[in-house]
């Protein structure tokens, strides 16, 4: 999955439990990328500057001080972030809830807790395919 030895892929992880990061970080390791943990929400759009991700995973319920809807906003409309795929990882009540935000925010695809690894990956997978190619 990595693109070559020297230039890893990058997925940023912008989530505010520890848990989900923890877990998020695993399979990310497991397709031999490399994660950008973002455990303050409120520093993620320096972070990514900083870092330049190939794909965010953004949870939508982050804190009350900024949510992952707001970081969605922030991103589409930054000259630098706005062709970084986003996916959103959610655990809102029902998938079409997550569907809506997910069109809402502009992103570009959308996951829902629980989810399985290899849901995860198809899904990290599939928008590396459509953004960057093989």
């Amino acid at each position: 999955m990595a693109q070559q030895k020297s230039s890893p892929v990058k997925i940023a992880i912008i989530e505010d439990d520890s848990c989900n990061r923890f877990y998020l970080e695993m399979v990310i390791k497991k397709m031999d990328c490399q994660p950008i943990i973002i455990d303050n929400p409120k520093q993620s759009i320096e972070i990514l500057h900083k870092e330049k991700p190939h794909i965010v995973l953004l949870d939508i319920k982050l804190s009350d001080e900024i949510s992952g809807i707001d970081i969605a906003k922030l991103m589409k409309s930054d000259e630098f972030l706005k062709s970084v795929p986003i996916i959103v990882v959610s655990a809102f009540a029902v998938a079409n809830e997550v569907k809506e935000i997910s069109h809402k925010t502009k992103c570009d695809s959308y996951i829902t807790k629980p989810f399985s690894v290899d849901n995860l990956i198809d899904v990290i997978t599939e928008q590396l395919f459509f953004r960057y190619g093989d």
